[in-house]
Order: structure tokens, then C-alpha cells, then sequence
């Protein structure tokens, strides 16, 4: 990595290289064999006495290259181009299987499965408010290569041999795979300042408000790209949080928000499902203690509110998942 200027420009430019193994072992059920009445003898049947065994590795270089530019000293420009990578997620890469007779599909691991990789292009204007202030505006585009997603690769073949100990024939196979290329283009607002404006003990308010909006396509390899058709790219959010610090305690309220997002994609449409907007509502506090010692308390979704899942393309409901408010609270200490 190294640095330089030209005036009042400023040019970081670096390169990373990146190596990942990856290891898992499981024991995973190829057959549902209720004949066998022993037990033990059932298991090791089912599963086998030895697990499944999986590995990877990765091996990548990311360079990158950032500008910065002072038109004033409050008024700030950033560009810059980056690499990056997205892994699967460890769930994604631990031998797998399970079976639907209901659905008349199965779903398997995908020991291939690899990252995605991401070239980033980003610019951003920043104007500096006094006292303790920020206001930021940036646009920004993701070329993506290899993103994951699930969808039907064939049929069960009937007979002995057919890798499942001659059963589920005719069943879909689902898996995960690595294919097509796809772009994310974005807008974000930033809005941060300490409200020292405001009469008497309001002065020790301070209000952050920031926007994201997204619009991704892409092609999984299956021409099924479009407007909002990438898995997992939030459309729209947005959070609301007014903080107030005064001398030992400090308090918090935040609103966030996030739009309806496609969750599963599948080359057949009746196997898509996306995730509905959301709601949150957290708050919080902490206290300064002595010696150097503070104490937080923090409420997640204080209302609990759902996660909900529908059908992508009637839009009925599939599922809905109450977590519960989540509160962690503990003590933090400076030494």
C-alpha cells in the first residue's frame, strides 16, 4: 500500500492477496431404511460410519485505489475502485441433504460452491458541520461474477445405483450454484449533527438520518434477470436514530427500516420467495460509572416485529417468523 499528493489531492492505491481453506465434515441421511428394526444398525446404514468430507480453498488479489480531494476545508470529494469478495457462508459449505415427499424434491450440498467477487466503484461528497456534523451524498456500482443461488439441476434416476440407495426417483434435485454476473447500482444519504442549536439541556440532542436505495439485476445463467432480481440486495433502507448525551447519561431511540427483498431465487417462479418490508424499533442507554467504567443496555426490536416471507409471484404468505425483542446489556471498560 502506498500514499502521495498532488495539492490538495490525496491518492491511496494498495493491493491485498487473500488465501481460504475451508474443511467441514458431517454425517449426512442418503436413505430411509425403516426395515431395519436394530436401531444402531439403522443409523450406520442411513448415515454411514464415516462422515462426508469436504474441502476448499480460495486464492485472489484485490487491488484498489482511493482519491480524495479538498475543494474547501469542510467540503470533501471521495472516488475510488476496489475488489472485493463475498464467501459462502459456512451453512452453505458443510455436507448437506434433506427430503420433501410432500414437495417431491431433495436438497443438497454444493462442495464447488465459490465466492463471489465484486469490482466497486464508488464516489461520495461530504460537507462538514459545525459544531459536530456531517452531510454526505454518494452513488456507487457493484459489478458482481459467480453470486450464489438455489435452483432445481435435475431429477432423481430411478434404480439402485442412482446415489440414494434407489430412492426418491423422480424427486427435483435443489442445490446451490455459482453463476451469471450481475450489477448493483446505489444511492446513499448520510445526515448526522449535533443539535447545539436547540434551548437549554436540548443542546445535548444529536440526530442521524441515512437512506440507501439499491437497484440490482442480473442473469443467474437462465436469462432470469430484471430490476430487484438478485438474492439477498435490500432495495431500500433507511434509519432514524436521536441520540442525547448529557454529562453521565446517554440514551437512544432508532426506527430502520428495510424494503421487500428477494430471498430465494428459482428458474421456476412457483419456488421464489421474498422477504417482506420491515420495521424496528431499538432503543437503549449508558451510564458512565467510575473509573472508568460504563454501563450499556440495549433493546432490539422492542415491538417484535416479524420477519415475514410470501410467494414471489402471488404474493401469498409462506411463513412468518416472530424472533422476539432481543436485550443485551453489560459493562465496558477503559484501562
Amino acid at each position: 500500500m502506498g500514499a502521495t499528493r498532488f495539492g490538495r489531492l490525496g491518492v491511496l492505491a494498495g493491493a491485498r492477496w487473500e488465501e481460504a481453506r475451508t474443511l467441514s465434515r458431517g454425517y449426512i441421511r442418503r436413505a430411509t431404511l425403516p426395515a431395519i428394526a436394530d436401531p444402531v444398525a439403522r443409523t450406520d446404514a442411513e448415515f454411514g460410519t464415516s462422515p462426508v468430507v469436504r474441502r476448499g480453498v480460495t486464492r485472489a488479489l484485490f487491488p484498489s485505489v482511493h482519491f480524495r480531494h479538498a475543494f474547501t476545508p469542510n467540503f470533501i470529494g471521495r472516488a475510488s475502485w476496489s475488489t472485493s469478495i463475498g464467501r459462502p457462508s459456512l451453512g452453505d459449505l458443510v455436507p448437506s441433504f434433506s427430503a420433501s415427499d410432500l414437495e417431491r424434491r431433495v436438497t443438497l450440498d454444493n462442495p464447488s460452491l465459490k465466492p463471489m467477487f465484486a469490482d466497486n466503484f464508488d464516489l461520495t461528497l461530504e460537507y462538514y458541520l459545525k459544531p459536530v456534523g456531517l452531510l454526505s451524498v454518494g452513488v456507487f456500482r457493484k459489478n458482481l461474477t459467480d453470486f450464489t443461488f438455489r435452483q432445481e439441476s435435475g431429477v432423481v434416476e430411478p434404480g439402485p445405483d442412482n446415489g440414494f440407495g434407489g430412492q426418491y426417483a423422480g424427486y427435483d434435485i435443489i442445490s446451490n450454484f455459482n453463476g451469471g454476473r450481475g450489477r448493483v447500482d446505489g444511492l446513499e444519504f448520510s445526515y448526522l449533527q449535533q443539535l447545539t442549536f436547540l434551548p437549554g439541556a436540548f443542546r445535548g440532542l444529536t440526530l442521524l438520518i441515512n437512506y440507501t436505495h439499491l437497484r440490482a439485476t442480473g442473469d443467474y445463467g437462465q436469462d432470469s434477470g430484471g430490476p430487484g432480481g438478485l438474492v439477498g440486495f435490500v432495495p431500500d433502507t433507511a434509519n432514524v436514530r436521536l441520540s442525547y448525551n448529557y454529562r453521565w447519561f446517554a440514551p437512544y431511540l432508532q426506527w430502520s427500516y428495510t424494503g421487500r427483498t428477494l430471498d430465494v431465487f428459482n428458474v421456476l417462479p412457483q419456488l421464489q420467495s421474498h422477504r417482506l418490508e420491515r420495521r424496528i424499533v431499538n432503543a437503549g442507554f449508558s451510564l458512565r460509572l467510575p473509573r472508568q467504567l460504563e454501563f450499556f443496555f440495549d433493546a432490539a426490536n422492542l415491538f417484535d416485529e416479524p420477519q415475514r416471507t410470501a410467494h414471489f409471484v402471488s404474493g401469498t404468505r409462506m411463513s412468518t417468523i416472530y424472533n422476539g425483542p432481543f436485550v443485551s446489556f453489560g459493562v465496558n471498560g477503559r484501562f
